[in-house]
């Protein structure tokens, strides 16, 4: 939004103007679910929504309708979040915020994902937040514009939705797919020829140890001095990821700080995060 305006800085053509405000509690009604988590059951017709990402089925529905729901309590308060329509059950510390007039339920939906745990946090003096109070959700303010406005950006971030959830499944087949490989393309259980190979290639591999392949095997040292902006990159295990060094937290060292040669990373090395989980 422009400040001090309601108006977003990127807009489809053919609208203009400022966008409404308004409160929560006047554009839709907000109560909870009635169910508990032993409710859940593998085998249930309808999707059971509970304090967790994880939607678990159930056999009966509390509720047919258009709504958002939000977690009240646990790990993901304030965070997770589910767009519903039709038949559903709903755990007693869920909220479902439904029955919408002035703005569409999915526009609602993007707008509340988006701003509601920045206001949670805003309410509490504390790092996470124990559960959500029905004020948090009833005295937030929303802006909003014109329905046909508000279509147009729900189709909008719904055809992305659509993109992203294809891109994940073909990221997950293709692990999947690495996995096989990897199992296949190297000899397993004693043997000494993979499974399948490249053409061109026959014989038996060679089986070498570690201390015979490599020149040194060693572990950093514990570098102190690290600044917030610059410096020399510091690879810390968090930092190690299975085939990518993850930068989005990385620490540096002070540019002043002696480094030995020994710490200092080279094209061709070979790092192993011994935190890992097979």
């Amino acid at each position: 939004m422009i400040k001090n305006k309601n108006i977003p800085q990127v807009r489809f053509n053919g609208f203009d103007g400022e966008w409404k405000t308004n409160k929560v509690d006047n554009i839709c009604l907000i109560s909870t679910g009635k169910s508990n988590t032993q409710d859940r059951v593998a085998d249930g017709l309808y999707p059971f929504y509970v304090r967790s990402p994880i939607v678990e089925m159930s056999k009966r529905y509390l509720f047919e309708e258009e709504a958002v729901l939000t977690v009240g309590d646990g790990v993901g308060t304030g965070k997770v979040h589910h767009y519903v329509n039709g038949k559903y059950d709903l755990h007693q510390r869920v909220y479902r915020m439904f029955n919408f007039n002035k703005v569409l339920g999915k526009f609602f939906y993007y707008y509340f994902t988006q701003n509601f745990y920045s206001r949670v946090m805003s309410m509490t003096a504390k790092s996470s937040v124990d559960s959500v109070r029905m004020e948090m959700i009833a005295d937030m303010s929303i802006v909003y514009p014109s329905i046909e406005e508000q279509k147009h950006i729900a189709l909008s971030l719904d055809q992305l939705d659509q993109l992203i959830t294809q891109k994940q499944k073909k990221h997950t087949k293709l692990l999947h797919l690495k996995k096989a490989m990897l199992h296949k393309m190297f000899p397993q259980n004693g043997a000494t020829t993979p499974e399948i190979r490249f053409k061109g290639f026959e014989g038996e591999w060679e089986e070498k140890s570690f201390k015979d392949n490599l020149i040194s095997i060693q572990t950093g040292t514990n570098l102190l001095g690290s600044v917030a902006n610059n410096g020399t990159p510091l690879l810390k295990m968090g930092n190690i990821q299975r085939g990518f060094f993850s930068i989005e937290k990385i620490e540096y060292l002070n540019t002043k700080n002696t480094i030995e040669k020994e710490n200092i990373a080279f094209y061709g090395d070979f790092f192993f995060n011994p935190t890992w989980k097979l």
